[in-house]
């Protein structure tokens, strides 16, 4: 312990050399065909030497390290439906080359389906012919817990035997039986498998390394993550956001109406009023009697046409909505608000009363556009430049 402390290589040494043997084959009576018992070992062996300190008494030195080597094989079993698709769950043949048995891969596929206590009590006490005394003390529960633990993993191999695989367990073979032929076939696998100084530290050294790059490789798929995620969200927003708004006649978006194709006239009867609803929100109400035609649409609002007739001009306030009329030489633009327009192309008249909002009249007379607020009325002519506003 004193070179262990000082952190002599004799020290590492002498601990490989005494005790990496036992850890790979609790190590694998645990875990059974699995790729990361000589792992297992190693990191424990690695996590003593930097936990040195917390030994207080060297004589429980081996009951220390198989205590901890119990608490990563009950990790590495919790963790194996993650870990499947890195490294694979089993492993069919051993570091020696030796494929396992039919026995043995069958015993642990019936210990796979035990709870992990009673799983690890079994292993300890049946296969690794672990004293009552020692299990106990490396799982930190009483002498009396291991029993009915042991009764109860007893119990539910044999239940798994008999109707799983009832030629596991032959009449004349007792579990302690089976126990002894599973350790003979681990101790032949893993016995050119120790863990030497050399291991240790080289493995010390790659893990270290491999931490930080799983480290570096988990930030950089982190951040992929997030910019494709960013990248759909983008092209999502951008789709929504930049395509036409759409319109219909007598109905309201998205109750289906009878469609119209963009640039067709929208007449109004004489005995009643339409609607034209466009997909924002936005309509334009038309009085009987008027005619329009939508020309053209963006992802802003649309231009309309107004030949003759009273209409109502509602745009709601989403992003930056842009509606145009065009009246004649008349372009009017209202971003929002509510405004009525009428054009008679007979004597050429426009009239506008807007209601909320600003809108902007542009064309004749009207060279820069002039705004008309709410609360505002104005009649303009172009043929003779005559404009009155009250």
């Amino acid at each position: 312990m004193s070179a262990l402390r000082a952190n002599h290589p004799d020290g590492v040494r002498v601990l490989c050399d005494r005790f990496s043997g036992e850890l790979l084959k609790v190590a694998a009576r645990i875990l059974g065909p699995d790729a990361g018992v000589r792992a297992l070992a190693t990191e424990t062996l690695r996590w003593s030497l930097r936990h040195l300190d917390e030994l207080t008494d060297p004589r429980l030195l081996r009951l220390w390290l198989l205590s901890r080597l119990v608490v990563l094989s009950r990790r590495r079993i919790r963790m194996r439906p993650l870990l499947f698709w890195q490294t694979g769950r089993r492993s069919e043949s051993g570091s020696c080359g030796v494929c396992c048995s039919d026995q043995l891969v069958s015993t642990y596929r019936l210990l796979d389906r035990i709870d992990i206590d009673q799983r690890i009590a079994f292993c300890l006490l049946v296969l690794h012919s672990t004293s009552l005394a020692e299990t106990a003390a490396v799982l930190g529960v009483s002498c009396d817990l291991v029993k009915r633990k042991l009764a109860a993993a007893h119990a539910r191999f044999r239940h798994l035997a008999r109707s799983r695989l009832p030629s596991l367990m032959r009449e004349h073979i007792s579990h302690a039986a089976l126990g002894v032929e599973i350790a003979k076939e681990q101790d032949h696998r893993i016995g050119c498998s120790e863990v030497s100084e050399f291991d240790l530290v080289r493995s010390d050294t790659r893990s270290r390394w491999s931490s930080l790059l799983h480290t570096k490789r988990l930030a950089w798929l982190l951040a992929l993550a997030l910019l494709v995620v960013g990248v759909v969200i983008a092209v999502a927003v951008s789709v929504s956001y930049f395509r036409a708004v759409q319109y219909q006649v007598n109905g309201k978006y998205p109750v289906p109406a009878p469609s119209v194709r963009l640039g067709h006239w929208v007449v109004a009867p004489q005995q009643r009023s339409e609607t034209v609803s466009f997909s924002d929100g936005s309509l334009i109400a038309m009085a009987p009697g008027a005619r329009i035609r939508v020309v053209s649409t963006n992802y802003r609002g649309g231009t309309s046409i107004l030949e003759s007739g009273s209409i109502n001009l509602s745009v709601v306030n989403t992003g930056r909505p842009e509606y145009q009329v065009v009246a004649g030489p008349f372009v009017l633009q209202l971003s929002k608000g509510k405004a009525e327009l009428s054009w008679d192309p007979e004597n050429e008249l426009l009239g506008i009363t807007v209601h909320q909002g600003n809108l902007v009249i542009a064309g004749c007379q009207f060279h820069n556009g002039n705004s008309v607020i709410a609360g505002m009325t104005l009649e303009a002519r172009c043929r003779t430049q005559e404009s009155a506003e009250r």
